[in-house]
């Protein structure tokens, strides 16, 4: 076997199957194992890009619509106070001239300036072009011309834009509502709401929960109002930053939201935009901290797909050696059934396997004791053949000696043959003596049978008899036992007496006291009770007579119970007696019946035999006579015979002689077969 080879040992080892198989097994699990890494790492980095995509463009929405809600309330305030009728007619009277305070307004703004901690740059209130009031105290009123609300605000009736403060030099968010004159419904005045960009933004570009995530806040011209780094704020410009940078504002312009790619610092980044009115709310992250979610779950795959696969090469290891051990035992039997060597065993751990390598193993020890039998057999007759063989050699010369003696033996024989004849008649005057007995015991045989006969209906009628007495004795017994347990019943109406006295008794006893009580009264009647007294005097007496009769009855009635109870144990006994005795013995008798009447059989059997044998022994007798004449007939021929014999013998000696050769051949194949054998180990 090609693929076999041997240890330091001298251990037959499988190598190169158990390194075929092995690799062949790895490669089938390696191919789809890659395969199944491969599709996974696809389906991974497609399902993150897509989730990273979402997400950013969900945060981007969520901050636009943070900052779309804190527009509309301060919208919504501002416009309140525009409307608020003291404002507006104190604006009134200050665009036509009049001198009126206006303290009121500055307390108004001040007052909500301070409520908003620190989410106002300022509050003011213009009439025409010129600030009237102020939340700093009428510190920043000044005159507005020129500014970038003042135009929009009175043509359209409504400002919403960024700009930077004039005060503070910080990005400012305008929320700018005109005042109305009722009377003419002309634009009179504004109320300006100056929010800090700063403040409005500090939660939405800093409430993000993914370091590597940030957010930016653009004006519509590309300059970031709001980011968390205070470095960028009015100083990086997406539309002269580089090209990438002024294709994010180019498709924020052209589209509500997007996904994008640009690069920020030399880093490239992927985000997401949104477009609201007046910014954009721009949140991306760098695509190295993206790859590296990726190159993360690709890290794992690997890892698991490696450890997968190591399982899988220790596993295939143990169930391929689990092969390979047993074929490898299998292996050095073969090697030494071609060696002849038969005589190590099959392990019971091959041949008690359930599988294919059990089936195997059980062949080959089937094989191998087939062989060893086959293998002693031929032992053992070789041996024998050897022994028989040299035996033969000895009976051979033994054969030579007694030829010799033979022809000398026949002379002795003719003489003693004739001596035959003469004893041959005497026992054919014996074999007639002999018969006329048999025929006497033939008789006696034929009378002994008539005798068994009897003996065997006799022993029928004893068992027969038996068995209906026996049929007898249990009906009677069961009879017994139902009519007293119907006696014992009927015995127990008897307590009823005892009952019925108990009751007699008591009466007796009240009757006794009634008559006492009629004493004592006829006693206090006087002459008019003594009627009554003799009354109740034979009432007591009899009380009395009957109290000593019920006692009476009650012990009679005891006696009774007792006596019924023995006759009741009497009884049982004797039915007891009947089934253990009775029955037994009549069982006893069926069986000595059955045992006479199987003894008969035996002896007609007996007696049929001898008769037969008599039989037998008249006809034997009748051809041993017949035998002793042709005896006779036999003897004068032997006499002739027994000269043929001394001539055969002569022959018989030339011919030993060259059995004798043939038998020396057959002892040198027989130890040439020896040896052959003798080489194989059983």
């Amino acid at each position: 076997m090609g693929n076999n080879s041997k240890d330091s040992s001298g251990k037959i080892t499988l190598g190169g199957l158990f390194k075929t198989i092995f690799l062949s097994s790895m490669l089938c699990m390696l191919l789809p194992l890659v395969i199944v890494s491969v599709v996974t790492i696809n389906t991974v980095i497609s399902n993150l890009k897509r989730t990273t995509n979402e997400n950013l463009s969900q945060l981007a929405v969520e901050k636009a619509e943070e900052l779309n809600a804190v527009i509309d309330n301060q919208k919504k305030l501002v416009y309140a106070v525009a409307n608020n009728p003291l404002v507006r007619d104190i604006v009134v009277e200050k665009y036509n001239g009049e001198a009126t305070p206006s303290d009121i307004l500055n307390d108004y703004c001040t007052d909500l300036l301070q409520h908003v901690e620190g989410m106002y740059e300022n509050f003011f209130i213009v009439a025409g072009t010129m600030g009237i009031a102020d939340g700093l105290g009428g510190a920043t009123v000044h005159d507005c011309v020129g500014e970038v609300w003042v135009d929009p605000v009175y043509n359209t009736g409504i400002f919403l834009g960024t700009d930077v403060s004039p005060v503070t030099g910080l990005p400012v968010y305008n929320v700018v509502y005109p005042v109305v004159d009722p009377a003419s419904g002309k634009y009179v005045g504004a109320v300006n709401n100056a929010m800090s960009l700063g403040s409005v933004t500090d939660t939405l570009v800093n409430s993000i929960d993914n370091p590597s995530t940030r957010v930016l806040i653009l004006n519509k011209e590309g300059l970031v109002l709001a980011s968390m780094n205070q470095e960028e704020i009015l100083n990086l410009d997406f539309a002269t930053e580089n090209a990438t940078t002024q294709a994010v504002i180019a498709n924020a312009l052209a589209n509500d939201s997007g996904i994008t790619e640009f690069e920020l610092g030399g880093t490239k980044c992927i985000g997401a935009y949104t477009n609201n009115s007046s910014m954009i709310a721009l949140v991306y992250m760098p695509v190295s901290a993206y790859m590296s979610q990726i190159n993360a779950v690709i890290i794992r795959i690997l890892i698991t797909t490696i450890i997968c696969f190591i399982l899988a090469a220790v596993i295939m290891t143990i169930l391929i050696m689990g092969i390979i051990r047993p074929l490898s035992k299998m292996v050095s039997l073969i090697e030494g059934y071609g060696n002849a060597d038969f005589s190590k065993e099959v392990p019971k751990e091959l041949i008690s396997r359930k599988d294919e390598i059990g089936v195997l193993g059980r062949s080959m020890a089937k094989m191998q004791n087939t062989i060893r039998d086959v293998l002693s057999n031929i032992i053992h007759e070789t041996d024998s053949v050897a022994g028989n063989i040299a035996a033969s050699s000895e009976k051979m010369a033994s054969l030579s000696t007694s030829i010799d003696s033979v022809n000398s033996l026949t002379a002795d024989r003719a003489a003693e043959m004739e001596e035959t004849a003469a004893s041959t008649e005497m026992i054919n005057q014996n074999a007639i003596t002999i018969k006329d007995s048999v025929s006497n015991i033939s008789e006696r045989t034929h009378k002994g049978k008539g005798i068994i006969d009897d003996i065997n209906k006799r022993a029928s009628n004893i068992k027969s008899n038996a068995l209906k007495s026996q049929n007898a004795a249990t009906t009677i017994s069961s009879q017994l036992r139902d009519e007293l347990n119907d006696a014992v019943e009927k015995s127990k109406e008897v307590n009823k007496i005892n009952e019925l006295s108990t009751a007699i008794m008591e009466i007796a006893s009240e009757t006794n006291l009634l008559s006492l009580n009629a004493s004592i009264e006829a006693a206090r009647a006087g002459e008019a009770g003594k009627g009554f007294a003799v009354v109740a005097e034979q009432i007591g007496k009899l009380a009395e007579s009957s109290q000593a009769t019920v006692a009476e009855i009650q012990e009679v009635t005891q006696n009774v119970i007792i006596a019924v109870n023995n006759l009741a144990d009497n009884s049982l006994k004797t039915i007891q007696f009947i089934d253990e005795n009775v029955i037994n013995d009549y069982q006893a008798m069926v069986d000595m019946g059955q045992q006479y009447f199987d003894d008969s059989e035996s002896m007609r059997d007996l007696v049929e035999t001898i008769d037969k044998s008599a039989e037998a022994l008249s006809d034997t007798i009748g051809t041993m006579s017949n035998s002793i004449g042709e005896i006779n007939v036999a003897n004068n021929e032997g006499a002739s015979g027994i000269t043929t014999i001394s001539q055969n013998t002569s022959d018989i000696l030339d011919m030993s002689s060259n059995v004798s050769k043939i038998i020396e051949e057959l002892a040198d194949s027989t130890r040439k077969l020896k040896e052959s054998v003798n080489k194989l180990t059983v």
